[in-house]
């Protein structure tokens, strides 16, 4: 057992080489060692959670192969419930069908207008104050910007997360 136990080790350690957690930039350098142009096309996956190919692990390889749809390789490839979809005229038109859903709700849609202040009574938002100064009152408010940045300016004194200090 002793004298396996080291042998056990090696193979373990040797594998963790190949893990899918190991980093993607560099598994993509074994793959692709004289391709710059063919590393680029299967890292940028990444940049959709803001990371680079040195910093995300290996298994973002799998984002690639689910997007790369070959029939003759794949038997599933096809299948309306199989691969990656994307909205007709591509995703820019997704805020306009979400706000035209929206509008067609009832919900009143209010778009480039400058927001001073989230306005907030017992922990909870009840309209905004434009940089106009006029007040909209609301039953829900969603603001569509980066956290960090918009609480501790929106919120003021309502913010509640360590991004305010």
């Amino acid at each position: 057992l002793v004298k396996l136990v080291p042998r056990f080790l090696a193979t373990a350690v040797s594998a963790l080489w190949k893990w899918p957690l190991f980093g993607h930039d560099a598994q993509l350098r074994r793959l692709f060692p004289d391709s710059p142009r063919l590393r680029a096309l299967c890292s940028f996956e990444e940049l959709y959670v803001g990371l680079t190919p040195v910093e995300a692990p290996a298994v973002f390889s799998l984002l690639a192969a689910i997007e790369l749809d070959n029939i003759s390789e794949n038997p599933d490839a096809g299948r309306p419930d199989v691969g990656v979809f994307y909205p007709l005229g591509g995703f820019g038109q997704f805020p306009k069908l979400l706000a035209d859903a929206a509008t067609a709700s009832g919900v009143d849609v209010r778009i480039n207008t400058a927001v001073d202040e989230v306005l907030v009574d017992e922990g909870r938002a009840t309209g905004v104050r434009t940089a106009s100064g006029d007040v909209i009152k609301a039953d829900a408010v969603v603001v569509n910007a980066d956290l960090a940045a918009a609480e501790p300016k929106l919120l003021g004194s309502e913010s509640r997360s360590d991004y305010a200090s």
